[in-house]
């Protein structure tokens, strides 16, 4: 049975390394992470990418995301305007599912199986109108899902636009720019001339074709490992995360490797390493794990103290080398200082001293 805790425990606290740490050494398996700005601010990409790497470190597993209640600023508490998909005028209810998309689009940088949300309060009345908003509101979600994890590595944008151009080939030629819709919109309703919705239906279809265009190639990317048709290293890389969050190993891991054959640029190279390395264990490949764990610690990159930590355990509990155990261990707390690897630290050192003290017969 896995033990698993919400974060919302601390919502009021900043996630940091230090609060993970402290709930993996209570003997939590997974996580469930609660969106809230203060506490874990799911608009900024890096603050994403860093909890990522925090739970890899530390072999915890994203079980869920929360979606955000509220919005609110605040660093100290969860509270302020309430954010609701069954909002039954239609502003608020857009608001909402703009800020759930910000939270959803985490998924680039930080996957996650399920995002939990509430369809309503403690305190409200039930409703036949909310359940009809709550349906009107799926037609807000974000239909470039797919396309996003296999792009979001190798593009900068992955705006329909910019995929349209990069992936398709196609640039648009006097189209209306999607931030003058709401503008030309208003022009209809203050003159009531239907000639200025044109373009607005030009450009919304040329955005469906767009999509059915993508669609049709986001399909192509489940062959076989061998019968991949991306070329591109940091796509393949892309895949590989989509295949292991769906718990096809292999597969992810037949990605992961041609990535790293075609080349990747250093983060993202030493990441994907990581990920081998994390996936072979798993899979009881230890040995192929160890060598992939030794080139990380050999050289400075973000993965280095956890690949010190790694190899302290596989030398303590594979293959009984306390010695070697205890200088990987000295290692990573040089690196990266924490309880646990001080405990650890200590732990061996006493095992060490008494194999050392001769026994009185």
């Amino acid at each position: 049975m896995q033990r698993l805790l919400s974060t919302y425990l601390f919502v009021s606290r900043k996630l940091t390394r230090e609060l993970l740490g402290q709930i993996a050494d209570a003997g939590f398996t997974g996580v469930e992470i609660f969106c809230s700005r203060g506490h874990f601010d799911y608009t900024s990409k890096t603050e994403a990418q860093d909890v990522g790497a925090m739970l890899d470190s530390l072999g915890l597993t994203l079980t869920s995301l929360h979606a955000p209640t509220s919005r609110d600023l605040s660093a100290t508490r969860e509270s302020g305007q309430p954010l609701s998909i069954c909002e039954v005028e239609r502003v608020r209810r857009i608001e909402a599912m703009d800020e759930l998309k910000r939270a959803l689009d985490v998924a680039e940088d930080l996957p996650f199986p399920r995002m939990i949300f509430h369809m309503g309060g403690t305190r409200e009345t039930a409703d036949p109108r909310k359940r009809d908003a709550a349906f009107s509101s799926l037609e807000h979600l974000d239909l470039l899902f797919g396309a996003r994890r296999l792009w979001n590595l190798r593009f900068d944008s992955c705006r329909l636009v910019d995929l349209e151009n990069q992936i398709l080939g196609v640039e648009r030629q006097g189209d209306l720019p999607g931030e003058m819709i709401p503008y030309v919109y208003f022009e209809y309703l203050r003159t009531n001339e239907i000639f200025r919705l044109m373009p607005i239906f030009h450009h919304n279809a040329v955005d469906i074709l767009t999509l059915a265009c993508l669609t049709a190639i986001v399909p192509r990317a489940f062959h076989p490992p061998d019968q991949a048709r991306f070329s591109h290293g940091a796509e393949m890389v892309g895949l590989a995360r989509w295949w292991r969050q769906a718990e096809q190993h292999e597969n992810a891991l037949g990605l992961f490797r041609q990535a790293v054959d075609r080349g990747l640029a250093d983060d993202l190279l030493f990441r994907t390493l990581w990920d081998i390395a994390a996936l072979e264990k798993k899979l009881g490949r230890h040995h192929a794990a160890l060598p992939i764990l030794t080139d990380l610690a050999a050289s400075r990159n973000p993965w280095r103290a956890a690949a010190f930590t790694e190899l302290a355990k596989h030398y303590e509990h594979r293959e009984r080398n306390c010695s070697m155990a205890l200088e990987m261990t000295r290692k990573a707390l040089e690196l990266e200082p924490s309880e646990a690897l001080r405990r650890r630290a200590a732990r061996l050192e006493t095992r060490l001293l008494s194999r050392k003290t001769p026994r009185l017969l």
